[in-house]
């Protein structure tokens, strides 16, 4: 197996995800005394989820992140994501004081810190107001975060399901039995019927957030991927094109319904269906700087590329320019989501 020359370290990190991807753990940490394995699949699925959760945040490429933490899963996590979005991070002693935490913050400019446990939480309520560049505080533990809730007068108990409907069910229990003013049921277990038909016969109210938009019984805050995929092929078939290519992840939800748009729309203008004009690629920053290389590479490139998230149109765009291609002259390149860091 010919392994090709590494030029970053994102394209380390994901291309041993790639080839190690069947193993069964690629992290491993010790929880209420037995080791907890972390797949290479969830392990890259958390990686992407934080990177785009810094830039939700309007964190942009450049931005220093401190990680005020020990050693754990989570820090590995945020380093990795920060390198993902293209942030510097700056990580901080755990068993620093608060005057050197200071100093760290102050002269590194850090505009989000990530702490572990409460105690590395009070060390930066501590400091909070010498720090001004500091935007957000970002906590590992739900306990971390606890206290800042409990001023407006709120409890959280959070809980990871870890995409099993069994582990989502218990946790449902845990939460009727809290007596819980309400569940906000994050990630998609629509495959799951015995977990839908629990959460639909709860009489605590549940709201849900998840990839896609198939009826599921429960209220859901979604986006309707099909019209706004459908209005940006609309859009591009008016600026005349007729070679559009489509570049995106297989697993979500959100994605798998804005390629099925893409097609339709492609078949309602009466344009060919063309395999290799629909590209795999990681939802990354270098999952659109691979893709946009790809479709570019190809004998017939496409003069139009639709990208089914900004994260992977921001990465063509850095490919484009690379590889000396004005955009739209030479291609046009869209994304979708409208993030904070498209603005840039």
């Amino acid at each position: 197996m010919t392994v090709p020359p590494l030029r970053t370290l994102n394209e380390l990190f994901f291309g041993a995800a790639d080839r190690f991807g069947r193993r069964p753990a690629a992290l491993r940490s010790k929880q209420n005394g037995r080791w907890v394995a972390m797949s290479p699949a969830e392990l890259v699925d958390r990686v992407r989820a934080a990177s785009l959760g810094f830039l939700e945040l309007g964190l942009a490429p450049g931005d220093r992140i401190a990680l005020l933490s020990e050693n754990r899963p989570e820090w590995a996590i945020t380093d990795f994501a920060c390198l993902t979005a293209r942030c510097v991070d700056v990580a901080v002693y755990p068993t620093l004081p608060a005057k050197q935490v200071d100093y760290i913050l102050r002269d590194s400019g850090a505009a989000a810190v990530c702490v572990s446990t409460r105690v590395q939480l009070d060390k930066i309520q501590g400091i909070r107001r010498t720090l001004p560049a500091l935007r957000h505080v970002i906590g590992f533990d739900a306990g971390a975060l606890s206290p800042l809730l409990e001023k407006w007068g709120y409890n959280v108990v959070l809980g990871h399901a870890h995409q099993s409907a069994d582990e989502a069910v218990a946790l449902w229990g845990i939460l009727e039995a809290r007596h819980c003013d309400a569940i906000l049921f994050l990630g998609d277990l629509r495959d799951r019927p015995r977990l839908i038909e629990d959460l639909q016969n709860t009489s605590i109210p549940v709201v849900a957030l998840w990839h896609g938009s198939r009826e599921s019984g429960i209220p859901t805050v979604g986006v309707d991927n099909r019209a706004g995929m459908s209005r940006v092929v609309d859009h591009l078939v008016g600026l005349g094109h007729q070679r559009i290519a489509f570049a995106g992840p297989k697993r979500l939800g959100d994605i798998t319904e804005r390629e099925e748009a893409y097609l339709a729309s492609l078949e309602r203008h009466g344009l060919p269906r063309r395999a290799e004009y629909v590209h795999d690629a990681a939802n990354v920053f270098g999952g659109g700087v691979a893709a946009l290389d790809h479709l570019m590479d190809l004998d017939e490139p496409p003069t139009a590329i639709v990208a089914p998230t900004d994260v992977l149109a921001i990465g063509m765009l850095h490919a484009a320019q690379r590889r000396g291609l004005q955009v739209p002259r030479d291609v046009s390149i869209s994304g979708f989501d409208d993030i904070p860091a498209s603005s840039f």
